[in-house]
């Protein structure tokens, strides 16, 4: 597990996500003292996996709620590669700057 702030983040970002694909590292980045967690596809199939088997009732509403809404989104694809991922963040990173 690797951990950095934004901006480190954002001078690094290819090797970042170049970790995460290549070597299913996790990273997780601090902005305003908030974090953003990302995982590999693999890894992110796992934990969705899981959870499809807890047991329902250990979950309050709104976990199942978010659960069930993220499993959906997986089932219609509705998902973005680390790829995908990279090229979203790099367009979010180019508004913050302006």
């Amino acid at each position: 597990m690797l951990s950095t702030n934004i901006d480190t983040f954002k001078k690094n970002m290819n090797s970042f996500i170049n970790q995460v694909i290549d070597h299913s590292e996790t990273i997780i980045i601090n902005k305003n003292e908030k974090n953003v967690v990302i995982i590999s596809q693999d890894e992110y199939n796992l934990l969705t996996t899981n959870f499809k088997n807890q047991d329902i009732y250990s979950f309050n509403d709104k976990e199942l709620i978010n659960i069930k809404q993220a499993l959906e989104d997986i089932d219609n694809n509705r998902v973005f590669s680390a790829e995908d991922e990279k090229k979203v963040m790099e367009e979010w990173f180019l508004e913050e700057e302006k």
